[in-house]
Formats: C-alpha cells, structure tokens, sequence
C-alpha cells in the first residue's frame, strides 16, 4: 500500500480547528402554537395552586425562623 497523504486546504484535529461544514445550521424559529387546551389550563392551574402553597410554607417558615433565631422551636428549648 502507499503512504497515505495529508489532505491540503482541509483542517485537521491537529491545528485545532474544525471544517466549517461540519457545523450545524441554526435552527429555525417554531411555528406559533395554538391556544392551551381546558386540560393544559387546568394541569397549569394546579400546578400554580401548588407552588403557591409551597411558597407560603416557606414564608412561615423563615418568620418563625426571624422570631425565633436562637434555634428554638414551637416555644421549646433545644437540648444542648
């Protein structure tokens, strides 16, 4: 077999740069979509209701935390 030889113009893995073919188009924006559907509202509805209920335990938390900074909780001690 002959030795192979080193394509010219072309860059290699060597020079650190990479063919410009290689690289992807960009994408195409998507198409606008329709309005949500009653299940898709509702399924966002009550994920909402969740996190609201979430984030108002927190609040509660931290507050009774700022009351309370020496580590006590419910009025009660902590041993240490």
């Amino acid at each position: 077999m002959a030795p192979k030889r080193k394509a010219t113009g072309k860059p290699t893995k060597e020079t650190g740069k990479e063919a410009s073919h290689t690289k992807a188009p960009p994408k195409a924006p998507t198409k606008p979509k329709g309005p949500p559907s009653a299940a898709a509202k509702a399924a966002a509805a009550a994920k909402v209701k969740k996190l609201q209920e979430q984030l108002e335990a927190a609040q509660k938390l931290v507050e009774e935390q700022e009351e309370n900074p020496e580590g006590e909780s419910h009025g009660e001690e902590l041993s240490r």
